[in-house]
Formats: C-alpha cells, sequence, structure tokens
C-alpha cells in the first residue's frame, strides 16, 4: 500500500471510527461480494464483513469519491432513528455510489459542510471532483 493509499484509508477510517460506524452483522442478500470469494486486502482472517466490505468499496471507488459517498449517506442518514451503522450503513454508500455512476453525479455537499461532517480538508476530494466524472470510477 502506497502512502497516498493509507492516508486515504485512514480519512476514511476516521470518518467511520468518529460516528461509529462499524458493526458486525453479516451481510444481507444485497451483499457485494461473498467474504470467501473476494480478493481485497481486508479478507484476511480476523476482519469483519464490515471491514471486507470496506476494503471492497475502496478497491472499486477512489478515495475521494468514496469519502463524498460516505459524508452525503450521513447527512441523509441524519434523520433516521437510530442512524444506521454496520452494513446497512455501507450498502446505503454504496447504493450512493451507484447512483452517482448510473445517474450523474449530484451531490448536495459544499466543501464547508463536507469539513462540518468528517472534519477532514476537503481539499483533496473536492479537487479529485474537477476532474471528468468517469474518470474517477473505477470498474472491476
Amino acid at each position: 500500500m502506497t502512502l497516498g493509499e493509507k492516508i486515504s484509508r485512514q480519512r476514511l477510517m476516521h470518518v467511520i471510527s468518529s460516528y461509529q460506524l462499524s458493526g458486525s452483522e453479516m451481510l444481507s442478500g444485497s451483499e457485494m461480494l461473498e467474504p470467501e470469494t473476494s480478493s481485497c486486502q481486508g479478507n484476511r482472517s480476523g476482519t469483519t464483513p464490515f471491514d471486507r466490505y470496506v476494503e471492497q468499496l475502496r478497491s472499486l471507488y477512489p478515495a475521494p469519491l468514496l469519502e463524498l459517498a460516505v459524508a452525503q449517506t450521513l447527512v441523509e442518514s441524519w434523520l433516521q432513528t437510530p442512524l444506521p451503522r454496520g452494513i446497512t450503513f455501507l450498502e446505503a454508500v454504496d447504493r450512493q455510489l451507484s447512483r452517482w455512476q448510473h445517474e450523474g453525479f449530484d451531490c448536495q455537499l459544499s466543501p464547508q459542510d463536507f469539513q462540518h461532517v468528517t472534519g477532514l480538508d476537503p481539499s483533496p476530494v473536492y479537487q479529485a471532483l474537477q476532474l471528468p466524472f468517469p474518470s474517477m470510477v473505477r470498474y472491476p
């Protein structure tokens, strides 16, 4: 893992830990991959389905887009009681990313909103959004 990948992972994990979003529940029927067939780094013994799902999302989408989807999903979820966590939350992030990929990018968060929600510098995320959207999506 490169230094940039480590920083990107740390930024994402900061948001996940700040909002206590991790969970240990099993994957639902809409899961991305069966854990046994996953080729992502998170598929080591001792990792949770949540960890594997995070790693799968990281392998499919650029870090700035994933960070933005997590922040927007958090904002959209705040009116739900209790706040979705674990796999349920990641499935919502996954749906958001799929929506952007298939229906067009439509993020409602300003850089200031992103910073307030995540506590992170929005510059890396919003500078990456200056690129054409198709170049930001990784296809397996």
